[in-house]
């Protein structure tokens, strides 16, 4: 609590305070009553830091701002006089406000559905997310911290405080100082900083956060060795000369910079090196290839992926039936064991959202479907700096309503692309009769390999088709050619001997007939084409596991067919040849605790719809931090007793530990005002014994000399003194005080060589 007086500093105090005493080893910041008067950084130097961090962040307005909010206090003759309590206010509000911002960075950069994926899936690309999470949530706080420390900063700049002990922020120093005294054992001296340290960490910490390469890498670590070197200068040690010092400096910062430039220089060959790019290329999620112009087909198994119970999609029927399956986008061109998009499918035309900024892209024009689904899903991966990624839709979709996204994009090969929040909600409006998929190309909607005509003409003789049959007729006779000779198996096993001479899709068509979607669906596109059928290769999920009217999809349910074009319609059909069994196949491999799992899933989708905007309550948080922050700030600089002091030219001194209060201070500032005072650095008894070498004052050693050894129990002793011990002393210096005041001395030999 401090009150609003006007206290005029004493000039005599002022004269004596560089002159305060110490023990032998002791800094003079311990002397002068610890959080009084000890020396800060050198001057300018928190301004210079924060010109610094406004540079090297790309905001040097907010620096320059920074610095003359810190520097000003040079300028402004009032001080307020803060206490420990107010102090501690003010690191609280710092630490909310850290608080706040990491919440806010961790869910601006995905962190929530990041984190959700690697519980669900720990592969090494949702490992290489995570962390690359962690790394991104970390630089953005630590490259605004000189802003969230600006309070705590400015507060000490205009207060008339020099050092702190660490219980000013500290519980658990405070927590132990408690049990001390409560156990009866004196209070140790507390540890002691100065905050313009403490800030000028703090911007260095936020300038590293900011990426630099080339000429400006070297420009930039020049001026961070200089304000290192600037702010180490005024503690270096006398022992050595300046030159040593200059000299160890140059020397720290020239292998600084030249060990940086080496890791820039390794960074800019690892991103350029071709070879690792493709090795990293394969790290990726074979989940969600779709996204990509080209797919590979797992001959052996799927992995584990494919027994993933983690829900990618949760599904709502607002009208008509619900869909049988949610559709990413088709692939043309067959190259084993790849399946190629071509051109067509990295050119996506935009589409206008119609009215603006009314949630509604239409696909094609006079939408006039009967069903309607919503749909929640995240988007994997990034586009321009945002979110982006192909949308699971329903067959033959002609419009998306109430869908906040960036952008939305589609290509002829059925695929819609979007950029938008992590997590997107939208409304699929689908089984219309206009279509937007380009019709067959009669070159590459019917190519076949050469290589397997033959082994697909004796399919075909085996299901009692002929080249040229229509699809009327190849329709029922391939599903059923299909389901009474195939299995489904997830992992297909394959001699050792087999594995570089065999055609894995012939050995499935002839020999072993059993396998996974892939292989259904690429052995249906080419016997389709081999009757010259348009056909295409298609990804996307099926749908079959919910309620009437609500649905979820799980990474399993990830599954390929065939797109057929039906000339009697003039459209795209769906044609699953896979056995129906291979849901009840891979439900039987679901553990007992999927309800944990699914449990969890449900809290981290109502957590996201908080994060991304989906419900209000993100901002009910936000604004609820408000009256926190108004509360601390108002106890902080509104509290009933305030008190402003003008700036003396000396701090006073303030008792901060055991023997601060010593009255030997008060004989020495006496002795300092009368141009006796004490060297730099020189401990106390040998100040005694300079004294003593003048004739005049040779009489008054032995008394200084047992008031010194008074003092120092009193300050080092952990027993202290005992109550007459500690009069004693009071009244021995009060006494010498006044004979001294008695008598006119001669000082002017004394400060001489």
């Amino acid at each position: 609590m401090f009150n609003l007086n006007l206290v005029k500093p004493d000039p005599q105090a002022a004269t004596g305070a560089s002159g305060l005493g110490h023990a032998p080893g002791e800094s003079l910041a311990a002397t002068n009553g610890g959080s009084g008067t000890a020396s800060g950084p050198p001057p300018f130097l928190v301004g210079a830091a924060s010109l610094y961090w406004g540079w090297q962040t790309g905001h040097p307005v907010l620096g320059l701002l920074l610095a003359l909010i810190l520097e000003g206090a040079r300028w402004v003759p009032v001080r307020w006089d803060f206490s420990d309590e107010d102090f501690r206010r003010l690191w609280t509000l710092c630490s909310v406000l850290l608080l706040a911002a990491l919440v806010y960075a961790f869910t601006s950069h995905e962190g929530p559905s990041a984190f959700s994926r690697l519980l669900d899936s720990p592969g090494v690309l949702h490992q290489r997310r995570a962390s690359e999470v962690t790394t991104e949530t970390a630089a953005s706080v630590f490259r605004w911290l000189p802003v969230l420390m600006l309070p705590f900063a400015a507060a000490h700049a205009f207060s008339n405080r020099g050092s702190l002990t660490l219980s000013t922020i500290s519980y658990l120093a405070r927590r132990h100082q408690r049990r001390r005294a409560r156990a009866g054992y004196p209070i140790l001296r507390e540890p002691e900083f100065h905050p313009g340290y403490v800030y000028f960490i703090g911007c260095l910490a936020g300038s590293c956060m900011q990426p630099a390469s080339g000429r400006s890498l070297s420009w930039s670590l020049a001026c961070l060795a200089a304000l290192v070197g600037w702010a180490l200068w005024p503690l270096r040690s006398p022992r050595y000369p300046h030159w040593v010092w200059m000299t160890v400096m140059l020397a720290t910062a020239g292998l600084s910079v030249a060990g940086q430039w080496g890791i820039w220089s390794l960074q800019r060959y690892v991103g350029s090196s071709s070879r690792l790019g493709e090795w990293l290329a394969t790290l990726r999620n074979p989940g969600e290839e779709s996204d990509l112009p080209f797919t590979r087909i797992s001959w052996q198994g799927l992995g584990p992926w494919k027994a993933s119970t983690r829900i990618v999609a949760r599904l709502q029927v607002l009208q008509g039936p619900p869909p049988d399956y949610l559709r990413q986008t088709s692939y043309r061109f067959w190259m084993p064991p790849y399946w190629l998009s071509g051109d067509d499918a990295r050119r996506f035309t935009p589409i206008s959202e119609t009215p603006p900024d009314s949630g509604v892209w239409p696909l094609v024009a006079n939408a006039t479907g009967r069903a309607v689904v919503r749909i929640v899903t995240t988007l994997p991966g990034r586009k321009d700096e945002s979110r982006a990624g192909l949308l699971p839709l329903p067959p033959r979709t002609e419009l998306l309503r109430n869908f906040a996204a960036f952008t939305v994009e589609r290509n002829d090969l059925g695929a819609v692309m979007a950029t938008g929040p992590g997590l997107v909600i939208y409304e699929a409006v689908h089984i219309g009769p206009n279509a937007w998929e380009a019709p067959p190309d009669p070159v590459q909607d019917l190519a076949v390999p050469p290589e397997i005509v033959p082994t697909l003409d004796a399919v075909l003789a085996q299901a009692g088709l002929a080249p040229g049959a229509a699809w009327k007729q190849a329709r029922p006779a391939l599903a059923r050619f299909f389901a009474e000779h195939f299995r489904y198996r997830l992992w297909q096993p394959m001699p050792r001997w087999m594995r570089h001479n065999a055609r894995p899709l012939e050995r499935f068509l002839l020999q072993s007939r059993e396998g996974h979607c892939e292989y259904f669906a690429t052995a249906t596109v080419l016997l389709v084409r081999r009757l010259g059928i348009p056909a295409r290769y298609t990804v996307g999920y099926a749908v079959h596991e919910g309620s009437e009217d609500e649905f979820v999809v799980r990474g399993r349910d990830a599954h390929a067919w065939c797109q057929v074009w039906n000339e009697a319609t003039s459209q795209w059909e769906t044609f699953d040849t896979t056995p129906a069994d291979w849901i009840e196949i891979e439900r039987a491999q679901e553990p007992a605790w999927l309800w944990v799992g699914d449990t969890w899933s449900w809290l981290r989708y109502q957590l996201e719809l908080v994060w991304w905007g989906h419900t209000r309550l993100r901002q009910y948080l936000l604004w609820g931090l408000t009256p926190v922050l108004a509360v601390l700030i108002v106890q902080i600089l509104f509290r009933r007793g305030r008190r402003r002091s003008l700036r003396p030219n000396a701090q006073e001194v303030q008792p901060a530990g055991p023997g601060q209060d010593s009255e030997f201070y008060e004989l020495e500032r006496w002795l300092a005002a009368r141009a006796l005072e004490r060297r730099s650095h020189e401990p106390l008894g040998a100040w005694l014994r300079r004294l003593g070498a003048d004739t005049q004052w040779s009489a008054w050693i032995p008394t200084l000399q047992q008031l010194l050894l008074l003092h120092y129990r009193y300050r080092f002793d952990p027993l202290g003194l005992a109550p007459s011990q500690r009069a004693l002393l009071r009244e021995q210096v009060r006494d010498c005080l006044q004979q001294l005041q008695l008598r006119r001395f001669q000082p002017a030999r004394f400060n001489k060589p």
